[in-house]
């Protein structure tokens, strides 16, 4: 289980916690366990899972503080029944503190460098033109979680070497446009019903760009990269041919209606 679906799990038990000391435990054995495995994720994952825990455990800690005040004061005070009016603030004032997530709806924005990340889009596009006006950064990363209905169409990524990280996607277009002297990973995790084009520009037709997914479903790579790629299932390590349709994913002609962005979110989504 990736650390995104723990921290996930972690804040909806939060929201109905009963026994925040079990729940402080398991948060802090989750950030031990984010510690020993930081040499196996990029720099934008450690920084961004290492904020989320932090701020559960913020949450649990205030509970557990409100928890004990609760105690002392119960040696010197009745505890009286609160009016319905002051149940219902104080519910809702413990649901605020909740880690909580929004949409972002129908935004377009531009990529101008490498180091970006892009989280809960829904009928977004993120786009970059083929400009090589300015020199690629000599490393980077790309993440994307929770994108819905969007287009993500990247003519260039802005750095040479470093990763791409793809998760928690669903009916989205990926259009990936990789540097041709690059050194890039690229992980998909908990895609669905995406369509993907991987294209690298370079000369050098032996060249085969590895793809590593997981838990992918019904995904649509572009017939014509299939000749270039080398798809690692993590979800399925006894698949012997790295290019054979399954379930996952498959090899499929669609249109690239040019690269054009508006164009692919009007046909597509």
């Amino acid at each position: 289980m990736d650390f995104a679906t723990k921290i996930k799990e972690l804040e909806q038990e939060l929201s109905k916690a009963n026994d925040y000391k079990t729940l402080q435990e398991k948060a802090t054995n989750l950030r031990r366990e984010l510690n020993s495995s930081a040499p196996s994720l990029t720099s934008y994952e450690k920084e961004h899972f290492s904020n989320d825990i932090e701020s559960i455990l913020k949450c649990i800690n205030a509970e557990l503080s409100k928890s004990k005040g609760n105690k002392r004061r119960a040696f010197s005070f009745k505890q009286k029944t609160l009016p319905t009016t002051v149940q219902e603030k104080t519910k809702h004032k413990a649901l605020v503190t909740t880690p909580e997530k929004t949409s972002v709806l129908k935004k377009n924005y531009v990529l101008k460098k490498g180091d970006s990340a892009f989280e809960n889009l829904e009928y977004c596009t993120v786009a970059s033109a083929r400009d090589h006006s300015s020199v690629d950064a000599a490393s980077g990363s790309l993440y994307f979680r929770n994108v819905i209905k969007s287009v993500i169409n990247l003519q260039r990524i802005y750095f040479q070497a470093g990763s791409i990280f793809i998760t928690d996607c669903k009916d989205s277009i990926f259009f990936l446009h990789l540097p041709s002297e690059g050194n890039i990973q690229i992980r998909l995790r908990n895609l669905q019903k995406c369509r993907i084009l991987i294209e690298r520009l370079s000369s050098d037709t032996d060249y085969k760009q590895v793809v590593i997914v997981e838990n992918c479903c019904e995904c649509i790579f572009k017939a014509s990269t299939r000749e270039h790629l080398i798809i690692q299932d993590f979800s399925n390590p006894f698949s012997s041919d790295e290019t054979k349709d399954q379930s996952a994913f498959s090899f499929e002609d669609f249109k690239t209606y040019d690269n054009d962005t508006m164009q692919l979110l009007q046909a597509y989504l």
